[in-house]
């Protein structure tokens, strides 16, 4: 950088010599034709626009349709131009859209606009005030006072409010679109942009032509130095020359006669095509199928996929090593035998017929790459794992929370911790996982490759002689990798994994890194998934308030909410289960109550909490005697309650809920006959008081379970 703007001073000192021996590219002045000046408001036709330019980054290609499609929308928006629909398109050589049903013109319209306040638009002398004039200028109008109003029948005063009536004369597609598609073009939000000769317009790459039409007719317009006009290419090498496009409709299937698969989903279907008649003919499964995909979905118009092979030696190397190199740096598809183990053949997608030099080349290319990768590999292995844990101290976990080191010493204590609690696991185990888990980040490996880490941990450890609990645990402890990914299946990597997300949550919530609804840099999010996930999925019953509380359990319980509905459970029963202490138990709660609703009991039931806490609001209840219970029904609920909770802290300990709720709903009769027969609010004071004191004492026992106001009854 200070090479390159040294350079850059000195060339500026000499007057920038050679751009006078450049040719200087001009910005294009337009000679257009005639706009149509009338057009018929209910003709609809179809509309292409094709945006020409040299490669874009695959990677661009998505993100310049999307918001082609946003911008077309809100300009039509603006115009007041209905369609039937819009179809967006893009290869690396063009972005574009179809917009089906577009009509020709926007109609006449006669709009009324709500000003500011009167005394807000004027002074006390009747000059308009800045917000009034603003609104003036805004509808036409400029030097109006209040006094010229009335003279003005587009203005006038009502209920103390400024009112314009404003009327907005019609426009033809061709109009708008001649004016507003160069600013749109230029106006596409990408990554990065660029410039180019001495033209003073930005696109991700130069452009090189644009098609504009509606129906048969050309929508006139100039984006620096290239006018819009009726030509598009055909593919860059399969089929070079230009094609002229009569119309709109057909534009798919013209291309497609010249070797382009302009539409997203034709391509993707294409290479999906072929790709499972290559993996029939060799008998194979094709690995990272979706991932890679993806990648080489926009880097081809015309995909052509063949195969290769390797050296099979490099087999000798864990396949994760030998498949992100083809996936990541090459794009290749890997491909495994019917057991899932690596061969030593890869799937290319080629824009170009595939031939036995492009094989060659791709050959060439990915044996260099796996040499370096299992060199890599190779010189690892020389290195302990206890002097690659030494390296920690000089590797930053985040600039505030220290070192990786001391993360480490953290896991260590919050894995012991876990496994006293949950005695999942042998303890030397774990703690020797928690002590490794982090120690492949200082290899040269999981530099190379970052989505290795604890992978690659997880060999050097086998290598190494380390348990192989141990070494799985390594490897487990960063699931789920993905949100909806794997979770660890070892008692050792499930606890690692539980201690590692528990203290970035904890790091990251002290030091005020906490995520937000449009921001979460460090993937706490799906971590807390994970961390619930882990909890649930395996029935492990951790109080998290022993490790975390406040806002860190506030932002666990919204995010155990997206996991219960996830399950199926209803937003009330999930609502009325409270804060996530404990995510298995708040689990076993709601599952309990959703298929207790689902019985005839539960509204039976339900109904007499209703009217019991329209009771209990009334008043407050002391300590239940039952001796004062005299009446019957009295009797009956004190004799129901008494059974009912000889059981009920067993059952609530074992988490035996959908029992207790069966035990729960036996107490419905002998309330229901209770507010049937018995005035609750009774003249006397001490009766009132031990009869609400009763009620209490029973749906006490309702709330350690759930918070029934928060149910909306059975669905």
């Amino acid at each position: 950088r200070l090479i390159a703007a040294s350079y850059l001073t000195m060339r500026e000192k000499e007057g920038f010599p050679l751009l006078g021996k450049m040719p200087q590219e001009k910005t294009l002045k337009p000679k257009l034709k005639s706009l149509p000046k009338s057009f018929e408001e209910h003709r609809r036709e179809t509309f292409l626009l094709e945006i020409g330019s040299e490669e874009l980054p695959a990677t661009f290609v998505p993100i310049g349709m999307q918001n082609l499609e946003n911008a077309l929308r809100i300009l039509f928006k603006e115009h007041d131009l209905s369609y039937e629909g819009i179809r967006v398109f893009g290869t690396p050589r063009r972005l574009g859209a179809i917009v089906r049903g577009l009509v020709e013109g926007s109609s006449d319209q006669t709009i009324h606009r709500k000003g500011p306040n009167v005394a807000n638009a004027f002074d006390q002398d009747g000059n308009a005030t800045k917000q009034g004039a603003g609104f003036l200028k805004s509808v036409g109008f400029e030097s109006i006072k209040y006094a010229d109003i009335k003279e003005i029948p587009e203005l006038e005063v009502r209920d103390e409010y400024l009112f314009a009536t404003v009327k907005k004369e019609g426009k033809s597609i061709y109009q708008i679109l001649s004016e507003k598609l160069p600013k749109l073009i230029l106006g596409l939000d990408f990554p990065k942009k660029m410039r180019w000769g001495t033209l003073d317009i930005s696109y991700p790459r130069p452009l090189h032509w644009i098609v504009a039409l509606y129906d048969a007719e050309l929508i006139p317009f100039v984006v620096g130095n290239v006018a819009s006009n009726h030509h598009t290419f055909g593919h860059a090498q399969l089929d070079p020359k230009k094609i002229s496009l009569k119309e709109a409709n057909g534009y798919f299937t013209t291309l497609k006669e010249h070797k382009v698969l302009a539409d997203v989903s034709e391509r993707r279907q294409s290479i999906l095509d072929q790709l499972h008649k290559i993996q029939k003919e060799l008998g194979a499964k094709i690995l990272e199928e979706k991932k890679v995909l993806q990648e080489v979905l926009h880097l081809t118009e015309w995909p052509m996929l063949t195969y290769a092979d390797f050296n099979p030696d490099f087999l000798k190397a864990p396949p994760e090593v030998l498949i992100s190199e083809m996936v990541e740096h090459q794009k290749y598809f890997p491909v495994a035998n019917a057991e899932g183990k690596l061969k030593n053949q890869f799937i290319i997608t080629a824009d170009n017929t595939p031939n036995d030099l492009i094989r060659a080349g791709n050959q060439k290319v990915l044996s260099a790459r796996l040499s370096d990768g299992v060199f890599l590999y190779e010189q690892d292995l020389k290195v302990s794992l206890d002097a690659f844990n030494q390296k920690l101290e000089k590797i930053l976990f985040q600039k505030q929370l220290g070192f990786m080191n001391e993360k480490v010493m953290r896991i260590v204590e919050l894995s012991q911790k876990l496994n006293d609690t949950l005695q999942l696991a042998d303890s030397k185990k774990v703690v020797r996982a928690a002590h490794l888990c982090k120690a492949d980040l200082a290899s040269e490996m999981v530099k190379e490759f970052p989505q290795l880490q604890g992978t690659i941990g997880k060999y050097y450890a086998l290598a190494q002689k380390e348990d192989p609990e141990v070494a799985t645990a390594i490897e487990e402890h960063w699931m789920p990798r993905i949100e909806g990914g794997d979770l660890p299946q070892t008692n050792g990597g499930k606890i690692v994994s539980l201690a590692d997300k528990l203290d970035n949550l904890i790091s990251y919530f002290r030091v005020g890194l906490k995520p937000t609804s449009s921001s979460d840099p460090f993937a706490l999010r799906r971590q807390t998934i994970g961390l619930v996930k882990i909890l649930i999925e395996n029935k492990l019953s951790l109080d998290l308030e022993e490790f975390a509380g406040g806002e860190i359990l506030t932002y666990i319980t919204a995010r155990a909410r997206g996991v219960f509905e996830d399950y199926g459970f209803l937003k009330d029963e999930i609502e009325a289960s409270g804060l996530c202490r404990n995510p298995y138990d708040q689990y076993c709660k709601i599952e309990a109550l959703h298929s207790f609703r689902k019985e005839e009991s539960f509204a039976k039931l339900f109904e007499v909490y209703k009217r019991a806490k329209g009771q209990l609001e009334k008043g407050i209840g002391g300590i239940f005697d039952p001796a004062r219970a005299t009446e019957p029904a009295e009797k009956a609920l004190t004799s129901a309650l008494s059974a009912m909770e000889k059981s009920w802290a067993n059952l609530l300990k074992q988490k035996k809920y959908a029992e207790a709720f069966s035990e729960m709903a036996k107490l419905q009769k002998p309330l229901a006959h209770l507010f049937d027969t018995v005035k609750i609010l009774a003249d006397d004071p001490a009766l009132q008081e031990n009869r609400l004191a009763l009620l209490h004492r029973v749906f006490a026992h309702f709330e350690e379970l759930l918070d029934f106001g928060k149910i909306h009854g059975r669905d």
